[in-house]
């Protein structure tokens, strides 16, 4: 990955996080993002006001993500061209290693996760309750989630629940926290956005404590993407974990659908 990328670091300020309550612990955040030149800024301030460190790994963009990320404070990872979430955050994962963060938090650049939430997504980790905290808009009714957005993620969430023998009730969300021990082992075969379900199956595989929290998600935008294609993708992501990760499971509930 690293030949294939440019790496521009940038340190503007350390941007204490003075307003965590979780005293001197290292929090490091990481931030992937693809043309976001309207969010990334705010997302990456109000981080810094709970954070140490906040790592923007730039996946490619072709606006001004770049530059406003550099303004507004963030470490900068640059990839020269569009890899894929799950490439971003194998590239940040590595970076935030180098700090030996006591805890560290992915959140999305597009402005649907709220930073000052941050102190309750890292609280399990750093009280040694989680491996990986999973920040949730299903555990309480306080999001606004599109109708079609429930219903997509609550098959998604049933298929990825079923096949990687791991339950969670939010298995999209992009806004969690993570132990250095799993910071440090995490390495993704999926390069788009199935990265999230890859976690429980490799949860799994390293009997890693997951835990969910509450959050609130906020829709400002309408999705980039088809969220059909989307989830047509995610899918085939999570039947391609199932027969890597758990293959007795997946040929054997195949052959008996088959049969």
């Amino acid at each position: 990955m690293q030949n294939t990328s440019v790496l521009l670091f940038w340190i503007l300020d350390k941007g204490v996080g003075v307003e965590s309550p979780v005293g001197q612990s290292k929090i490091v955040v990481i931030v992937p993002t693809f043309n976001e030149e309207r969010f990334i800024g705010s997302t990456i301030i109000m981080a810094r006001k709970y954070a140490d460190l906040v790592i923007v790994v730039d996946d490619g963009s072709t606006d001004n993500t770049t530059d406003v990320a550099k303004c507004a404070g963030a470490v900068l990872i640059r990839h020269d061209q569009n890899m894929g979430k799950g490439a971003a955050l194998t590239t940040g994962f590595k970076k935030a290693v180098e700090f030996e963060p006591a805890v560290v938090v992915t959140i999305d650049a597009d402005g649907q996760h709220l930073p000052q939430e941050i102190p309750v997504v890292i609280k399990p980790i750093l009280e040694n309750e989680a491996d990986i905290v999973i920040g949730s808009r299903y555990l309480e009714s306080r999001s606004k989630v599109p109708t079609h957005r429930i219903m997509g993620h609550k098959l998604i969430n049933s298929i990825t629940n079923l096949l990687s023998g791991i339950v969670v009730s939010d298995s999209q969300s992009g806004f969690r926290a993570f132990s250095p021990e799993v910071v440090k082992t995490l390495s993704f075969h999926s390069h788009g956005f199935s990265v999230e379900s890859e976690m429980q199956f490799i949860a799994k595989e390293h009997h890693w404590r997951i835990v969910d929290v509450p959050i609130i998600i906020q829709y400002k935008d309408k999705p980039k993407r088809s969220v059909i294609m989307q989830g047509i993708t995610v899918l085939n992501g999570i039947l391609q974990f199932a027969g890597q990760y758990r293959p007795l499971l997946f040929f054997g509930v195949g052959g008996q659908f088959f049969c």
